[in-house]
């Protein structure tokens, strides 16, 4: 606005001389005044002139009253074009030193980028660890995150340099604090080389853990198959003393005692002197005669199983052959009391065929109830002391299950289930059979 009314002053202020100076020129040269030896008519010409002069002056009067920049460009102008070259050299200099942060800031990156490489071929190798080795490789893409906002900060201050070349003085404090920033970024790539000679030593704790692991349950499996062997030979010697005529042979089980981990010497006592009172009657009233425990026993007993840390069953047998009019002298085995099978677990399973017969489906239950022994004698599993079964089957629901899948238009998968969760002492006694058309 106050542009527009500049322009308006001058415009009229130009007609304003120009009108009063063709007046003049006229009044000069109708008198035809004459000023010293220059005639009327060279007087009118030089009053033109001499009002172009006024319109002039008056045109660059007003200017310079009426506007800052004029005045400025009149009075300063060396100076600013002075500050021009000097802001221009400086502009030129510290767009140079942002072109070296820029490079500095790419090899930074490169070697941001061969860490994360290493880091990544590391992850192949510290298996379990690779959790903590996901946190290392979190920290940094963080820490290239930040490289990136520091450049987008450098790209910023490129602009803002083009833009306002007055803030160049920042330039200096902003490279300043992208060295902080580098010397942090080369502190945390420090950081995260010990993480990871650390993440090695404990993979190498591991390793060492998980051979030792091995080596336990080795030893583990080779107590279970001593225990296995154990029981296959009782169960020989067992036939081979029905066929001598032996009463009870040596290492027969005659009872077992589930011990609790969490009761006391007292306890176990208590229940293995109950056991032996029991199993004395029973025995007495076949004739048979149990000696008593010994206190050498008992405290062998005892001592074994304060060390225990899971339940433990105690498989009371008798140390020898025994004949008749003999003795029977017990003797203790001791083995873990542990899940053998998990309530509604599939123990064994077959296909019957579509149109099977009656033999056919026969045999495919009679090789399951098969495969379920060798399954118990596998989880070792104790055989009734009575019977020397792993359980019982109801054999009329067999017998139904095979008069309906026999010669069926369709084929069945059948499933012996467990309906309890049973343990070295139980039984399976209580098999649950399904079947459902394929």
């Amino acid at each position: 606005m106050r542009v527009f009314l500049l322009v308006a002053v001058l415009v009229v202020l130009s007609g304003t001389v120009a009108y009063l100076g063709d007046i003049v020129g006229r009044q000069v040269a109708k008198r035809r005044v004459s000023v010293g030896a220059i005639r009327p008519r060279r007087v009118g010409s030089y009053v033109a002139v001499i009002t172009g002069m006024l319109i002039a002056l008056a045109t660059f009067g007003l200017l310079t009253v009426f506007s800052q920049d004029v005045r400025t460009w009149i009075m300063e102008y060396d100076r600013i074009k002075s500050d021009l070259a000097e802001l221009t050299t400086q502009y030129e200099t510290t767009s140079q030193a942002n072109e070296a942060l820029k490079a500095s800031a790419a090899r930074i990156e490169g070697q941001l980028d061969e860490k994360q490489k290493e880091l990544t071929k590391l992850t192949g190798e510290l298996g379990n660890a690779k959790q903590d080795l996901s946190e290392a490789t979190l920290e940094l893409s963080e820490n290239r995150q930040e490289l990136s906002s520091i450049t987008g900060q450098l790209t910023e201050n490129e602009n803002d340099l083009r833009l306002k070349q007055a803030e160049l003085d920042k330039a200096g404090a902003t490279q300043v604090k992208l060295k902080e920033d580098i010397s942090g970024l080369r502190s945390e790539n420090e950081e995260l080389k010990s993480s990871r000679d650390a993440l090695r030593n404990e993979i190498e704790v591991l390793a060492e853990e998980s051979r030792m692991l091995e080596t336990e349950t080795a030893t583990l499996e080779a107590k279970r198959d001593e225990l296995q062997n154990k029981i296959t030979e009782l169960e020989r010697q067992l036939g081979e003393l029905k066929r001598q005529n032996i009463l009870i042979g040596a290492n027969q089980p005659l009872a077992y005692i589930a011990i609790d981990p969490a009761w006391t010497g007292a306890q176990i006592r208590e229940a293995i002197l109950a056991t032996q009172t029991v199993l004395h009657q029973k025995l007495a009233a076949k004739g048979y005669w149990l000696k008593g425990i010994s206190t050498e026993d008992m405290e062998f007993i005892l001592s074994e199983l304060a060390q225990a840390k899971m339940g433990k069953v105690i498989i009371l047998a008798s140390k020898e052959n025994v004949l008749p009019d003999e003795p029977i002298k017990p003797m203790f085995i001791i083995a873990d009391n542990k899940l053998c099978f998990r309530k509604d677990e599939i123990i064994a399973e077959f296909v019957v065929p579509q149109g099977a017969s009656s033999d056919k489906v026969e045999a495919l239950f009679v090789n399951a109830v098969h495969m379920i022994r060798k399954k118990a004698i596998e989880r070792n599993l104790l055989p009734n002391i009575d019977t020397g079964s792993y359980g019982s089957i109801n054999y009329d629901e067999i017998k139904r299950l095979i008069r309906k899948l026999a010669r069926s238009e369709t084929g069945y998968t059948v499933y012996f289930i467990s309906s309890e969760d049973v343990s070295t002492v139980g039984n399976l006694d209580n098999i649950n059979i399904k079947y459902w058309p394929l």
